[in-house]
């Protein structure tokens, strides 16, 4: 590479190339460790829960109750009739939601109150494939497992 002749023109190249190579750098964070600046990419895929309200949770319908957030800041979920969908935030362990859909059928069996339990969640934290949310009393709502 030819630098420029000017002492100012050289510098103004090296310091373009600092700028980028700065920037290159910044980009090349440690994805893999688990700690994200949200919080939010621990949260993204299925979750299906094994205690509500503090009790054991055993799914008992023909398909599983299950929660998947997505990337977008979305997720899906079932009460085991109505199917609930909705957005949400996470900004390290703070969590909100606003359902913004859900069918109306007419159902027989008995509810799971996934989407209730979305709603009151303002706190989440993890332990491995293991996923804990409580209310703004820090009472544990739901716990879930990663499926």
């Amino acid at each position: 590479m030819n630098l420029p002749e000017s002492p100012v023109a050289k510098a103004k190249v090296m310091m373009v190339a600092t700028v980028v190579a700065l920037n290159l750098m910044s980009s090349c964070g440690d994805s893999g460790s688990g700690n994200t600046s949200t919080g939010a990419e621990r949260l993204v895929g299925v979750w299906q829960p094994t205690e509500l309200n503090g009790a054991p949770y055993a799914d008992t319908g023909d398909e599983p109750i299950t929660v998947e957030f997505t990337e977008e800041g979305r997720y899906e979920t079932s009460d085991g009739c109505n199917a609930v969908t909705g957005v949400y935030s996470l900004e390290e362990s703070r969590f909100s939601s606003d359902g913004t859909g859900m069918s109306e059928v007419g159902c027989t069996g008995e509810r799971v109150p996934i989407p209730e339990v979305l709603n009151e969640t303002s706190e989440i934290r993890f332990s491995g494939n293991q996923m804990t949310m409580l209310n703004q009393q820090e009472e544990e709502l739901a716990s879930f497992e990663r499926n």
